[in-house]
């Protein structure tokens, strides 16, 4: 009597980290996403592609630091069953997709050389430092999202299925890039066809995934 009642306190008290997990992240990546709308209108608005340097670099750390939370999400929705301590995993976690923001925004600065367009303060080579690269973290949740159906018991579906929709929202607005526009080929492009992509993305993560 003594054991099930310390086996259902333990289950309950796991249970409550696990909810603490996902409102830690889910705040994290709203938040994210309200910076990275903040970012894109502040860009449509500057006057001069010359003050897009300083826009442009934080738009590119803001979206790094959004396409590595999502691959936190991923990982933990196959570690945080293993883990003991899965709030703290999900902070150490979530403060590594943090510093990959910042550092990988500081090494691509030496390479963009103040090369942004006016539309939205892009890189001129949005390809090559955004869209291939952020595509390739976000696949990289797919591992774990296998990861999960090879280790039964399965729980926690909706917290799997969650992984699979940010997956495939965070790849989206880069594949649709892609396919629909030439690297350099900025004509005729409206400035705000990347904030209503941003729109959707926020609106399937708050309807779907959070």
């Amino acid at each position: 009597m003594h054991f099930a009642a310390r086996s259902v306190l333990s289950s309950t008290f796991f249970s409550l980290n696990q909810i603490r997990c996902h409102i830690i992240l889910a705040c994290q990546i709203l938040f994210i996403i309200a910076c990275k709308l903040m970012v894109q209108l502040v860009g449509i608005f500057v006057p001069e592609r010359r003050y897009c340097e300083t826009v442009g670099l934080f738009q590119l750390g803001i979206h790094a630091i959004f396409h590595a939370l999502n691959l936190v999400v991923s990982m933990l929705v196959f570690a945080i069953r293993r883990s003991h301590s899965p709030v703290s995993l999900t902070v150490k976690f979530s403060a590594c997709a943090y510093v990959f923001g910042v550092v990988y925004t500081v090494i691509a600065s030496f390479f963009l050389k103040r090369q942004f367009v006016k539309l939205n303060c892009m890189p001129l080579q949005m390809f090559k430092f955004m869209a291939y690269p952020f595509i390739g973290i976000s696949l990289g949740s797919l591992p774990f999202i296998v990861c999960y159906l090879c280790s039964p018991p399965y729980r926690q579906w909706d917290e799997w299925v969650g992984a699979i929709l940010q997956t495939m929202t965070a790849i989206s607005p880069w594949a649709e890039t892609i396919v629909t526009r030439s690297e350099l080929s900025w004509h005729g492009y409206s400035e705000y066809s990347f904030v209503l992509l941003m729109l959707i993305q926020v609106t399937v993560y708050v309807c779907f995934v959070i």
